[in-house]
């Protein structure tokens, strides 16, 4: 664990929590969706436009919000501002960027005692990593941003995919045309890359990967194993590292269905 709140600050924080009804029995698990309003309107007069390429739909984790709150699991969708409201109404979900109850310190509190959290490629999702947390990582972008993810042996994580002319990009022609790098949207726009993200249905599979992984304490299958052990034997010719480097995993399933990436 590389951040620890004092005393001080996580008892002032379990205090403001209550606000929330959090069911003490309730599992938790915070959700992280990232899109422009934050940077658009704490920065105001500057440009983020450039970041653009990072979001993803907010509308897109409902039905996964859905199904975990039928399963009793008490959501937090996190972050100070959102541009738009998720229209569930449960006292398993709290919809917190839209809360009168904000407080800064809650933006630590809730990472500190959630069980899983659920990424896509904010700033936010370091609190997570820096706590330790079991981590599901949706929609990263670039594919480079899986440096900064590899030592993390609670991450499953899942990449935009990469288009071109229509045609899926594999691992091997992203990283040989230098793609991965790329951090701007206008230079994606520019070589006409264009960046699909997870659908709804694949949201899903991603995150209960994740409980089962993670919470439930499931391991995985053999094939999922082969094609983990394959995965990173590419990546590790790739980013010419060795292959015992990488503890994090790209999600099995998306893997599984989708092994033209490693062509």
């Amino acid at each position: 664990t590389q951040m620890k709140l004092s005393k001080r600050d996580y008892k002032k924080a379990k205090i403001l929590a209550k606000n929330f009804n959090i069911p003490k029995k309730s599992k938790i698990i915070c959700i992280a969706c990232r899109d422009s309003a934050y940077l658009k309107n704490s920065n105001l007069g500057s440009d983020f436009s450039y970041h653009n390429y990072r979001d993803t739909n907010i509308n897109s984790f409902v039905p996964l919000i859905k199904k975990l709150i039928k399963k009793k699991y008490f959501v937090i969708r996190v972050g100070k501002i959102s541009k738009t409201r998720v229209k569930i109404k449960s006292k398993y979900f709290l919809d917190y960027p839209f809360s009168k109850y904000k407080n800064d310190l809650l933006d630590f509190y809730f990472p500190k005692i959630c069980n899983l959290w659920v990424g896509s490629n904010t700033g936010l999702d370091c609190l997570a990593i820096m706590l330790q947390k079991p981590i599901v990582l949706i929609n990263l972008s670039p594919a480079g941003v899986i440096l900064h993810n590899i030592k993390n042996k609670k991450a499953i994580y899942h990449l935009k995919t990469y288009h071109l002319n229509n045609k899926k990009i594999p691992f091997k022609e992203i990283f040989n045309k230098n793609l991965h790098n790329i951090e701007k949207t206008e230079i994606f726009q520019r070589k006409k890359i264009k960046l699909q993200s997870a659908s709804a249905k694949e949201i899903i599979e991603i995150c209960n990967e994740g409980i089962n992984f993670f919470l439930n304490k499931k391991k995985f299958v053999i094939n999922d194993v082969k094609n983990q052990n394959k995965y990173k034997k590419l990546l590790s010719i790739l980013l010419k590292r060795k292959k015992n480097s990488f503890n994090s995993f790209l999600s099995p399933i998306f893997l599984k269905k989708n092994k033209w990436l490693l062509r």
